[in-house]
């Protein structure tokens, strides 16, 4: 596994930064369908 070096990691910065909204939008789908499943476990699943 190789470390990456100081470009890569700005790169990687910059385009999250320019998907900044595209990101924000994913992330909230990701966190309700996380709520979702959650609650589903909960229900079927209580001892866990």
């Amino acid at each position: 596994m190789s470390i990456p070096n100081s470009s890569e990691e700005l790169d990687f910065t910059i385009n999250i930064d320019t998907n900044d909204k595209e990101l924000n939008e994913t992330e909230k789908k990701l966190e309700e369908a996380w709520l979702d499943w959650y609650a589903w476990w909960k229900n079927n699943f209580p001892d866990y």
